[in-house]
């Protein structure tokens, strides 16, 4: 026992020096001696969990600390005692993987890992325990990230009525006291209360006991942010300077990131503009490195939650560069901004089909067993979503099955975790032929270095750009990006709605990209924010009476990483056609010409009466036709056949073409309600009740993306505004586009406003004449709006459909 001791101290000292790596070496070599001593045991398992999480490995941390909750209960089914001399509860093996969670942003787990704690804690421990605490604690940090204040604040002033409380002896109250004054500091900080903020900030420094390697630099960060936000910049710079002195070493941790964010800010405040744009540059830096080492073995939402945090500092970063371009100061930021889009727009996305590749073609049944498993929990998640506040238990204990899921799928796969290739702006140009350049659109708002430290409503664009011969990339900026977002696309819609002469989109919208670009007769464009919502074809420039269409071609792309992946090679000469669906609906139905439904919210999507679309019918026979003398296999699913079930049973087609009503509703932050907010109605939405809910005639975005199309060429999305979608800045287009960029379609051909049927179908019968003619997709669609122009001169008819993907 004494040995045993010594190791385990030993192995403490190891630990808190940062030698992380000699530490997991002593937790192995102590392992047969722990084996038969549960509770050195238990804090064996948890000490190699925090050597793991210290280096960056947080997949092994999570094993470590799965094994020791498991070990945890095995404890408490026999009665083992729960405390011990070398750590004080054994029920801290459940708050360690809560805060794993916590740190990598799966904030939902984390919540649940710490209300087990919290059970376990109060059925088991004495009244006035202060271990009754820890759980508090970690919810309030849970919280206050979930944005949920109140609870945030109720969680940790209940933690100090149970420290006040405590009869426990030997035991650091000072560590418990201070995390929950560092807590309360946030809070108030956040409601913009200095003076209860200062009061807590006081407490949390006070006292010389610190539990933990991310502790001393939390506090000296906290310190730090707080005389930053109250003007104090000497006293920032003595804190930051401690704070950095202990986190050098925690690379992989929140808290460096919020070392080098206040840094960062201060240093932009004193008007160190060259230091301050070097350490945003470094915190870049950091998430590249956990991308790397991590991102892959996150689940959906964990890599969701962590591209929240990037995205709010690479927007932090581009309003530092709009301020330094707005002040005279242009030269030297192009590079970074168009390196930090290349990085992180599109990144979900991107890694989604980068596992989803990898399991398919590993040959490992097991993982792609659970991998099509994870797909049909997706489609009854997406079921069970649509079926509103009913649903509400079954849709979190699918969520939490599906995150199970997730865990074991990557974690048994073969995904691989070696270091990435970071592409940059180089190896863009170099992709670029001489007559064309790569744009990348960036949506900055205004953020002022004083008083609140926080983002103004007022919104600019940067437009960072590189060609072919490229010393260096170049940047623009439009100041006024809220006139843009509000009357200037207000005014577009309306011009294009009523078949209206459009004078002024041309100059708002590309003035300054035509004065920047204008030699270059192909563009690689990558949108963000407002320009995600119109077709630059379309935009009239009345000085030289030409529309955009004639001026340049312009390719849109979700990043201009586009541009580096391997061009596909000619998918298989097959096509399927789904249209004139039978919606079965009730009472009097007439026909229509256009595409769009209008809901309010999801439960009016079923009870609407669908008009029938016998333009679909004539639409999918002529392409059926056209594509056949072209010597394509062509199948065709009209009426009763243009079902879900059909659909789902797809097998990567070289074309899938989709003709039917879409639905398109806004007004939610969440990226997973967003994909079941746009979709299409096919056959049977009004059928049976008894009908199988997979094939209920509704195909939300999030269903689409569990199709088999990752050897699908083009998928046509012949329905109104099937481009629309929430657009969260960075990331693209949540909607139909994402659910069928998911499902592996390499190009995408959808709608931005409502279509006439006659028109489409001319359109489309154009467009594949052209492609199959010469194989160029993008010309193929220039010409075929080009054509249709001749007879329906207003853009309305021609322009309402964007070819994403190159």
């Amino acid at each position: 026992m004494k040995y045993i001791s010594i190791l385990i101290l030993l192995f403490t000292i190891i630990s808190a020096r940062g030698q992380v790596n000699r530490t997991a070496d002593k937790a192995e070599m102590s392992a047969a001696f722990l084996e038969k001593h549960p509770s050195y045991q238990l804090f064996s398992l948890m000490q190699s969990g925090d050597a793991a999480k210290i280096s960056g490995n947080l997949e092994q941390a999570e094993e470590k600390y799965i094994e020791a909750i498991a070990l945890t209960k095995k404890m408490v089914e026999q009665g083992e005692s729960f405390r011990h001399i070398l750590y004080p509860s054994i029920f801290d093996s459940y708050d360690r993987l809560a805060a794993l969670h916590l740190a990598t942003r799966s904030l939902d787990q984390a919540e649940k890992v710490y209300k087990e704690s919290l059970d376990l804690r109060s059925r088991l421990l004495p009244k006035h325990s202060i271990f009754r605490a820890s759980p508090y604690l970690g919810l309030g940090q849970t919280h206050f990230q979930m944005g949920k204040l109140e609870e945030a604040r109720s969680d940790f002033l209940m933690a100090l009525q149970i420290i006040h409380r405590s009869t426990t002896s030997f035991v650091k109250v000072d560590v418990f006291l201070r995390e929950a004054h560092a807590g309360l500091f946030e809070i108030y900080m956040a409601l913009g209360d200095r003076k209860n903020a200062y009061r807590y900030l006081r407490r949390s420094a006070s006292g010389g006991l610190y539990d933990g390697t991310e502790q001393i630099p939390d506090v000296f960060e906290k310190q730090a942010r707080y005389y930053l936000h109250t003007g104090n910049l000497k006293r920032c710079a003595h804190y930051l300077q401690r704070a950095k002195v202990y986190a050098r070493k925690l690379t992989f941790s929140p808290v460096y990131r919020r070392v080098l964010r206040t840094e960062a800010l201060m240093l932009w405040t004193e008007r160190n503009y060259a230091n301050a744009g070097n350490t945003f540059r470094r915190l870049a830096e950091s998430y590249r490195e956990i991308v790397s080492k991590s991102f892959s073995r996150m689940t959906e939402m964990e890599r969701e939650q962590f591209a929240g945090d990037l995205r709010y500092d690479t927007e932090l970063f581009a309003s530092f560069v709009l301020a330094r371009y707005e002040a005279g100061d242009k030269t030297g930021w192009a590079g970074s901004i168009f390196n930090n889009q290349l990085f992180g727009k599109g990144l979900l996305l991107n890694e989604i089909n980068k596992i989803k590749t990898q399991i398919l073609r590993s040959g490992d049944s097991t993982s792609i067993q659970r991998f099509h498993e994870w797909e049909k929990m997706k489609g009854v998640l997406s079921q069970l979503y649509l079926g509103g506040k009913k649903n509400e238990q079954q849709i979190t204990q699918t969520e939490q099955a599906i995150e199970i899921l997730e865990k074991n799928m990557t974690r048994h796969s073969q995904i691989t975790q070696s270091i990435r290739q970071i592409p940059d702006w180089r190896s863009v140009a170099a992709a670029l032929d001489p007559d064309a350049a790569a744009v990348e659109v960036v949506r900055a708002r205004r953020f002022t270095p004083n008083g609140n430290y926080s983002f103004s409503d007022s919104v600019a664009y940067l437009f960072s750009y590189v060609t072919h011969d490229a010393n260096a990339p170049e940047m623009f900026a439009l100041a006024d990006g809220g006139s843009l977002e509000k009357r200037g696309i207000t005014y577009y819609r309306n011009c294009i709605v009523a078949q209206l002469e459009d004078t002024r989109s041309y100059q708002l919208f590309w003035g300054s990209v035509q004065q920047h670009l204008q030699n270059y007769r192909k563009l690689f464009l990558s949108a963000d924010g407002v320009y995600n919502q119109l077709n630059p074809a379309t935009l009239y420039d009345t000085i030289k009476d030409q529309y955009l269409l004639d001026q340049a071609t312009v390719i849109q792309l979700t990043s201009t990483r586009d541009l580096l992946q391997p061009r596909s090679g000619p998918g298989r000469k097959a096509v399927e056609l789904f249209g004139n669906p039978d919606f079965n609906s009730r009472g009097l139905i007439t026909s229509r010409k256009t595409r769009a439904i209008e809901a309010a919210s999801l439960d009016q999507i079923r009870s609407q009466d669908f008009q029938d679309l016998p333009g679909t019918a004539s639409e999918i026979k002529s392409v059926d036709s056209l594509m056949q003398s072209r010597q394509w296999s062509t199948r065709m699913h009209a009426q009763a056949h243009a079902s879900e079930s059909e659909l789902k049973r797809v097998d990567n087609p070289g074309v899938l073409h989709l003709a039917t009503h879409g639905y398109f509703i806004g007004g939610t932050s969440s990226s997973q309600q967003a994909m079941i907010r746009s979709g299409l109605i096919l056959t049977g939405v009004h059928g049976d009740n008894d009908r199988e809910k997979s094939d209920d005639g509704v195909l939300t975005a999030m269903e689409a993306s569990t199709l088999k199309l990752d050897e699908t060429e083009l998928v046509v999305l012949s329905a109104c505004e099937t481009g629309l979608g929430e657009i969260a800045n960075g990331e693209g287009v949540y909607g139909l586009q994402r659910g069928f960029t998911v499902a592996g379609a390499h190009n995408l051909l959808m709608s931005l406003w409502k279509v006439d049927d006659d028109v489409t179908r001319q359109l489309m019968k154009q467009f594949y004449t052209n492609w199959t003619s010469h194989g160029q997709m993008h010309t193929a669609l220039k010409e075929a709006q080009q054509q249709v122009r001749k007879q329906y001169p207003h853009p309305y008819y021609w322009g309402s459909f964007i070819l994403l993907g190159n």
